[in-house]
């Protein structure tokens, strides 16, 4: 197993984040992950399904920090356009913002990024439990 750069720790998060991870996270938030073998698609990079994942966990993460500690949310709704791809073995941060928090949703942007190359973008939609 790859070591993460510095500043990420393992996520120790639900049972589905264990087993699609290992996922890391850096005191912004931000999620990282080695592409692994078991992420790639038929073409031999990184699964669309497995971004879309990723998306979601730093999405709801960073939506529930804005809301404050304690919250819950649902994820409603989610958007991904695919612009690049990812090898096994490359390093992918996933970053997610509050693009505005209302009383009932949470409107999410997140990006995924490998180096200074965007591999996806994502918009996601969760409601406030």
């Amino acid at each position: 197993m790859s070591t993460p750069p510095p500043g990420f720790e393992l996520l120790v998060s639900s049972p589905f984040v264990a087993q699609v991870g290992p996922i890391h996270v850096n005191d912004e938030g931000v999620l990282g992950v080695h592409v692994r073998d078991e992420h790639r698609n038929v073409l031999g990079t990184v699964h669309g399904g497995f971004l879309m994942t990723l998306a979601d966990v730093a999405a709801g993460r960073m939506a529930r920090r804005a809301i404050g500690e304690g919250a819950v949310v649902q994820t409603v709704s989610a958007t991904v356009d695919f612009l690049s791809t990812a090898a096994v073995g490359s390093w992918l941060e996933i970053e997610a913002t509050a693009d505005r928090v209302g009383r009932r949703a949470v409107f999410m942007s997140c990006r995924v990024t490998s180096g200074d190359k965007t591999i996806a973008r994502a918009s996601v939609v969760l409601l406030r439990r």
